[in-house]
C-alpha cells in the first residue's frame, strides 16, 4: 500500500467528523439558540431613563413606568439574529402573568433600540405594525444617539460595531417590579420560560402599604 493512500485512510475520519460539525453550524444570517443565564436583582433599583416611544411620545422609565410590572429588554430591529425572539419570550411572559388582570396592572414590554440612528419612533411603529404587535403589550423605545449610549451604560449592556460597522451585542433582560426595583436579570438569548414567568409573576405582587 503506496504511503499517499494510507495517509487519506488516516485523515478521512477526521475530515468526516469535521464536515460534520460544520453541517450543523447555523449559516451567514441565521442563529443559534443558546440557554440564557439568570441573576437575582437584589431589589436594586433600575436606571432611570427616558426616551421616545414608537410614537414619539417621550416615556420615563420611574413615571410612565411606574406601578406597573416591567420587562425591559435590548434589541436593534434590523437585527439578523435573535432580538425578534427575545421580544416573543418576554411578550409571551408578560401576557401569561397578566391573564385577568386590568390593562394598568399587566406587565409591559419595553424593547430599547441600540441602533437609534436607523430605529427611529417611525420606523419602530412600522416594525410593530410589520410584526403585528400591540402597544399594549411591548412599546419600542429610541432617542438621540447620547440619550440611548446613556442608556446602554448605564445598565451595563454590551454592544459595539465591528470594522465594517455591523452591529454585535450581548442581549439583556430585565423584570421590574411595580416600584421599579429589579427582580432579575438574563443574560443570553433562550431565556428559560418557566424561570421568566415565575419571575414576572413574583413582580406582578402588589407592592406592600408603607407602615
Amino acid at each position: 500500500m503506496e504511503a499517499g493512500e494510507t495517509e487519506m485512510k488516516r485523515v478521512l475520519p477526521v475530515l468526516l467528523v469535521i464536515l460534520a460539525f460544520a453541517s450543523a453550524l447555523p449559516a451567514a444570517g441565521q442563529f443559534g439558540v443558546t440557554h440564557a443565564s439568570r441573576l437575582d436583582g437584589e431589589g436594586k433599583t433600575a436606571a432611570d431613563f427616558t426616551l421616545l416611544t414608537q410614537d414619539a411620545k417621550p416615556f420615563t422609565l420611574s413615571k410612565d413606568g411606574a406601578g406597573r410590572p416591567l420587562l425591559v429588554t435590548f434589541i436593534f430591529t434590523s437585527c439578523p439574529g435573535a432580538c425578534p425572539l427575545v421580544v416573543d419570550e418576554c411578550i409571551d411572559a408578560a401576557r401569561q402573568a397578566g391573564k385577568g388582570r386590568l390593562e394598568k396592572d399587566r406587565p409591559l414590554v419595553l424593547a430599547v433600540s441600540f441602533d437609534p440612528d436607523v430605529d427611529t419612533p417611525a420606523k419602530l411603529k412600522q416594525h410593530m405594525k410589520e410584526s403585528h404587535l400591540s402597544p399594549r403589550d411591548v412599546v419600542f423605545l429610541t432617542g438621540s444617539k447620547e440619550a440611548v449610549d446613556k442608556v446602554v451604560h448605564d445598565w451595563g449592556v454590551n454592544v459595539g460595531r465591528d470594522k465594517k460597522g455591523d452591529i454585535f451585542h450581548g442581549f439583556q433582560t430585565a423584570v421590574l417590579d411595580r416600584s421599579g426595583r429589579i427582580v432579575a436579570k438574563y443574560f443570553g438569548d433562550g431565556i428559560e420560560k418557566k424561570d421568566l414567568l415565575a419571575d414576572v409573576r413574583a413582580a406582578s405582587a402588589p407592592v406592600p402599604a408603607a407602615p
